[in-house]
C-alpha cells in the first residue's frame, strides 16, 4: 500500500491510501532449456501485458523488448532470439512487409505475429511474409504461449 499526502492550502494535507502497483517483471536469466523471446509491440500497455505474459512461463525467457519496427530490427541483430513475438498495429502491407524483412534478416529467429484485426486474410498474409504463426491478440493467454513454443521448435 502506498499512502501519498497531498498539500492544501494553509499547510493541511489529506492522505490518500492507493495499492501499489507492480513494476514490471525483469527480464527471467536466461537457462538452456530457455526459448529466448524479444518483443516488438508499438502500445505500451499491449508491451507491458506481453511482457507480463512471457515471464509467467518458466520455459521462456524475455531478452529484449522493442517499440517499434527500427527496436525490432535493432533487438533482432543485436540479442539474436529464438522468437520475436511482433503485435503490429496500422496497414495490413506494411505489417507483412516488416514481417518479410525480419525473416529475411534473421532467417533463424522465428517471427510469432499477434494483432487485434484476426481477419484471415491477415493471417495468410502474415504466414505468407514468413511469419512461424500469427496469433489474435485478444484470444486465450495459453495460446499465445503454445505458439512461442511451437515456433521455437
Amino acid at each position: 500500500m502506498v499512502v501519498l499526502t497531498l498539500s492544501g492550502p494553509a499547510g493541511g494535507g489529506h492522505h490518500v491510501r492507493m495499492p501499489s502497483v507492480a513494476s514490471p517483471p525483469s527480464p527471467s536469466p536466461v537457462t538452456r532449456s530457455s526459448v529466448r523471446v524479444a518483443i516488438a509491440a508499438t502500445h505500451p500497455a499491449v508491451r507491458s501485458g506481453l511482457t507480463a505474459l512471457v515471464g509467467s512461463d518458466a520455459g521462456l525467457s524475455l531478452i529484449a523488448t522493442a517499440p517499434d519496427a527500427r527496436g525490432a530490427t535493432r533487438t533482432l541483430l543485436q540479442h539474436h532470439p529464438d522468437v520475436l513475438l511482433v503485435a503490429l498495429s496500422g496497414a495490413l502491407a506494411d505489417g507483412a512487409a516488416m514481417v518479410r524483412d525480419l525473416h529475411r534478416m534473421a532467417p533463424d529467429t522465428a517471427v510469432v505475429v499477434t494483432r487485434t484485426d484476426t481477419s484471415d486474410a491477415y493471417a495468410s498474409l502474415a504466414r505468407d511474409a514468413g511469419a512461424a504463426a500469427f496469433v489474435p491478440l485478444d484470444g486465450p493467454a495459453d495460446d499465445l504461449l503454445a505458439a512461442l513454443h511451437r515456433a521455437a521448435g
